[in-house]
């Protein structure tokens, strides 16, 4: 990670202060002007380098260096020395699109200077290619098209400014984006040498550029049946990248709105297991809408592992969900004329999920028969396309976890878990005094720290920022599957099943654990996302 010039890092050693009668030969010497209160100025190794890497009319682009070596940071320094059309233009398209473009800790100053730390990226354009094609880098179909998406739009600033901008790969680079789940790839661009005034990029350039990355992405699927799954892509792409008159605003609206109308298509499947003579484990999987001059909708698909016994743990369950359903159903679905935090999904599970837990407890203590009944609850929300409340797919979703059931994301390729268990073994994991790999076989490996009701302490769940994509599909299951099959194990039952239907792959998954031992009760939902 490159230096911040603006503040000092924590880990940094303070610079240590001279002794007072030699301050004046250890001072390094500066120029007259320089403001002698600055943190950096008695640092010895500091050392700042300006190169003008560009400059337009009335303004110039800076590139400054700071330090010397491998660790060595930077930053740009835009310095507007008249107005002019691109002076004025380039500040707000840079402040505005700080992510787009690499910058960070943005600044600007009352003398028109804007300085901005330079953030590097992690792959360049060609190395990410590289990387898909051997199948060495995990990528989502979902990166590009979001890439596509932020490409577009800032090329739509630039020409709204008066600027062009040349497309060009070796300027182009992707960054990992560790704010999501599962960590995904973000495009920057930091050739600030390419930016031209003249005619702006065309649209379709932008796809024809990217497009070759999700072909790669879903050459030779190994998991799903990316030649169905992938029509609805296709077609998109397609019309996207013949369209001679696209526009750059047309093609980031286009994308955006696809990804706003993706269809999901679900199963699920639930079986006593080998050794349980009853199921505790409960499943929802619905579509709710609420129909009115507004309109809105909520998907869920969720898996609660009952436990406490058979009465209990079934009663257990079936409330968790029960509750869940009405709880959103009220406070997500209901008609609204004005737009809402666009967080609105995780906060409302925020609040949901602990009030359930304290439900359970409440009814366990009337009903001596129900003392300590407790459950597991994890799955996936999403506001529909004809919801009210969000104007933002990724902020209209989540999946959330409470225990040791799990969401996973399978892609064309890989089974990404998504969720991380409330387990006795996990923690060990975690702190290093147990090996993943051996953490399958532990002997308390079924022991959860966290559940609903139970012990009857207040609990938080786990809720991930996700954001489904096309050719991708969920898997939520209890830890009937889990504790049956390892990961490799499941994924293998994906690949054979790959041109299956959902409801034989389900099958095929329970089948599998049950063949492993079958030591619980498996429910496996499937859920299908496609344009």
């Amino acid at each position: 990670m490159s230096w911040n010039p603006f503040r000092r890092r924590d880990d940094e050693e303070p610079a240590q202060e001279p002794a007072a009668h030699d301050a004046a030969a250890a001072a390094p010497s500066m120029p007259a002007d320089d403001d002698p209160t600055d943190p950096l100025i008695n640092v010895a190794s500091y050392r700042e380098e300006s190169e003008t890497i560009q400059r337009w009319d009335g303004m110039r682009l800076d590139r400054v260096s700071i330090g010397a070596g491998d660790g060595a940071g930077g930053f740009l320094k835009l310095v507007l020395e008249q107005g002019g059309a691109v002076a004025d233009a380039l500040p707000g398209i840079l402040l505005e699109g700080g992510a787009l473009f690499g910058l960070r800790d943005l600044l600007a100053d009352d003398r028109s200077v804007l300085s901005a730390a330079i953030e590097p990226v992690d792959v360049s354009f060609r190395e990410f290619s590289a990387g898909i094609e051997s199948g060495q880098l995990r990528v989502r179909v979902l990166d590009i098209l979001v890439a596509m998406h932020d490409l577009a739009t800032g090329f739509a600033r630039c020409e709204a400014g008066g600027l062009g901008w040349r497309l060009n790969a070796d300027a182009l680079g992707f960054c990992r984006r560790l704010d999501t789940a599962p960590a995904g790839w973000q495009l920057r661009f930091s050739g600030f040498g390419e930016l031209q005034p003249g005619e702006p990029a065309d649209a379709s350039e932008i796809v024809t550029l990217l497009r070759p990355l999700v072909d790669s992405l879903l050459s030779e699927p190994k998991l799903l049946p990316a030649g169905s799954i992938a029509t609805g892509l296709d077609r998109l792409l397609d019309g996207l990248q013949n369209n001679d008159g696209l526009s750059l605003s047309k093609l980031a609206t286009e994308i955006q709105r696809s990804l706003h109308q993706l269809q999901l298509a679900g199963h699920a499947t639930t079986d006593n297991g080998m050794r349980r003579q009853h199921n505790e484990d409960a499943w929802l999987m619905l579509e709710m809408r609420q129909h009115s001059a507004i309109g809105s909708s909520l998907c869920i698909a969720a898996v609660a592992d009952g436990m406490g016994g058979h009465e209990s743990g079934e009663i257990a369950s079936s409330l968790a969900l029960s509750m869940l359903r009405q709880q959103l159903q009220t406070a997500l679905t209901a008609p609204s004329t004005r737009p809402q935090d666009t967080g609105v999904l995780a906060m409302q599970l925020a609040t949901i999920i602990p009030g359930i837990n304290r439900a359970l407890i409440e009814r366990s203590a009337i009903d001596q028969a129900l003392t300590g009944m407790g459950t597991t609850l994890c799955g996936f929300a999403m506001l529909g396309s004809g919801s009210t409340l969000s104007s933002d797919t990724a902020a209209g979703s989540a999946v959330f976890n409470v225990g040791d059931s799990r969401c996973y994301l399978v892609t064309a390729r890989s089974l990404i878990r998504i969720t991380r268990d409330h387990s006795f073994v996990q923690e060990l994991v975690d702190n290093g005094s147990v090996d993943p790999d051996e953490a399958f076989d532990h002997p308390r490996k079924n022991v959860i720290t966290r559940c609903l009701g139970g012990d009857g302490l207040e609990i938080q769940a786990d809720i991930y920022s996700f954001r489904p994509g096309p050719c991708e599909r969920l898997l939520v299951c209890s830890d009937g599957l889990s504790d049956a099959l390892r990961d490799s194990e499941i994924s293998a039952v994906l690949a054979a099943n790959a041109q299956a239907g959902l409801a034989v792959t389900a099958q095929a998954l329970v089948d599998a654990a049950n063949a492993a031992g079958g030591p619980d009760n498996i429910t496996v939902l499937l859920l299908d996302c496609r344009l």
